[in-house]
């Protein structure tokens, strides 16, 4: 059962184009069932460096006052993450999905009640080549104890540089570890028929969609030049299986 008290402060990472404008058309595709969850307050934040406050809220949108530098994205989470400090206390967990990863929201919840409130990091852990561990930008939770520390922290020179491995180094200086979750990856069309099989498996919340060229090393390769098509399709299927959706994209 999830506790009726708990709130949950989603902050997705987003931005408009990308191939075949996919990342637009992924919003449309999260919105369509962040919103369902009255535990969930979710918000996509993206980058505006020609406005005039340090942030701005539209809708469900914050906009953030800094340039969009992928892959060199801490500053723009450092700014959300400000904009959200005065209300904090309102929420148990603060967690950052990007737009390509689906949440199978109820199992989520679900998973966060085993949780600590504080000292909490959880996610998928990767190295990426350095000898730090991070919770990869997929998808990660932290408590509002964690996001405070990350604000704070002085060991990001000027807070720049790649948003989850910053954190990684975050969490060393703070010692605090990665709690691991389940997830899938997707990313080649002969996964696809396997999905749904693999999903009877209740303690996988979260799946990473995103289609890469055939090669031997697909999984760390560049994109698939039909990945629009390919990622959508997968997004409608679980769409349709775990929220009963059918959205024309």
């Amino acid at each position: 059962m999830i506790l009726d008290k708990m709130k949950v402060l989603m902050l997705i990472l987003a931005s408009d184009g990308g191939t075949n404008d996919i990342y637009t058309t992924l919003q449309q595709v999260k919105r369509s069932y962040v919103h369902r969850y009255p535990e969930v307050e979710a918000y996509f934040y993206k980058a505006d460096p020609n406005l005039t406050t340090d942030y701005q809220i539209v809708d469900d949108v914050i906009y953030i006052k800094t340039p969009e530098t992928y892959p060199n994205l801490w500053k723009k989470m450092w700014l959300v993450l400000k904009a959200f400090e005065p209300r904090f206390h309102e929420f148990d967990y603060i967690c950052r999905p990007n737009l390509s990863t689906f949440i199978i929201m109820d199992r989520y919840l679900q998973y966060l009640t085993t949780l600590p409130k504080t000292r909490c990091c959880s996610g998928v852990t990767h190295y990426g080549g350095q000898p730090i561990p991070f919770p990869a930008g997929y998808f990660f939770t932290i408590s509002p104890d964690v996001a405070k520390d990350m604000i704070n922290n002085d060991i990001i020179i000027d807070n720049e540089g790649i948003d989850d491995r910053c954190i990684g180094f975050i969490l060393r200086n703070l010692n605090i570890g990665i709690t691991e979750t389940k997830y899938i990856h997707i990313s080649h069309p002969h996964e696809h028929s396997s999905l749904l099989d693999r999903l009877q498996d209740t303690d996988i919340f979260m799946i990473r969609i995103r289609h890469f060229t055939e090669s031997p090393h697909y999984r760390f390769g560049i994109d698939s030049p039909h990945r629009l098509q390919e990622d959508i399709s997968v997004q409608q299927t679980l769409l349709k299986s775990f929220y009963d959706i059918d959205l024309p994209v």
